[in-house]
């Protein structure tokens, strides 16, 4: 499959390698604090981990939310906990969506492709 648009994706704490893949230009933050990293891109879609240090994922989301560039971007959360607790957090951090690690690959697609 080619895909036709070109769309910012933001990865912090996450597997994606700070590379461009297919269209995707992939930046990659290995914890929240590097969000101001985050920010310089206004990207369209960014995939979070809800477990870091210093700050959460949920505590993150709300911040990028409150952004102006923020509060049209595509919030994922890629985590390893998949609990009905942490969907209900997620969601109400201001989360999009919610996958659990390890992420299938074509769910990740579906997600960039939505954008």
């Amino acid at each position: 499959m080619k895909w036709r648009r070109k769309v910012k994706v933001a990865a912090v704490r996450s597997f994606i390698a700070p590379q461009r893949r297919g269209t995707y230009r992939i930046q990659r933050s290995r914890c929240a604090r590097s969000r101001r990293d985050v920010a310089s891109l206004h990207p369209k879609v960014v995939l979070l981990d809800l477990s870091m240090p210093g700050m959460d994922g949920y505590e993150l989301a709300r911040r990028i939310r409150a952004e102006s560039w923020g509060k049209e971007a595509l919030l994922v959360a890629l985590t390893g906990w998949g609990q009905d607790q942490h969907r209900r957090r997620s969601h109400e951090a201001g989360f999009d969506r919610h996958i659990i690690k390890p992420a299938d690959a074509e769910a990740l697609r579906a997600v960039l492709d939505s954008c």
